[in-house]
């Protein structure tokens, strides 16, 4: 059993988007799973990215947003649940004046090994 405190994450910024990394692999049995508390800042944009072999389940929490996955958009709300599969393009898109926050769980993530996220056209990798 593992109890994390609100705050006790890592928080990583990247190119339209911060993470506040809770749960790594080293917290769990299964040493390739990660949870993380994805923020996009009003009008901001994650740009286009897929994953090797990475699973990602978000779970959207607060404020809304637009999810895009292989050029398909969905508009995402509270308590919504979008899977995205190994191999999918996705980026996010936040058009509101309200910050956006979701979970994602990251199953066989390989990210924590390196080179399982692969950036399209992003200053940052």
């Amino acid at each position: 059993m593992k109890f994390i405190k609100a705050g006790q994450g890592t928080m990583v910024e990247g190119d339209g988007y911060k993470k506040d990394v809770f749960v790594k692999g080293v917290d769990l049995i299964s040493n390739k799973a990660l949870v993380q508390m994805i923020i996009i800042d009003p009008h901001e944009i994650a740009t286009d990215h897929y994953h090797k072999k990475t699973t990602e389940i978000f779970y959207f929490m607060e404020g809304t947003g637009v999810f895009i996955v292989d050029a398909k958009e969905y508009e995402c709300f509270p308590g919504d649940i979008l899977i995205c599969e190994a191999n999918e393009m996705h980026s996010t898109r936040n058009e509101s004046d309200q910050t956006w926050k979701y979970l994602a769980f990251k199953t066989d993530n390989t990210d924590l090994e390196g080179g399982d996220s692969i950036w399209v056209d992003s200053k940052k990798q």
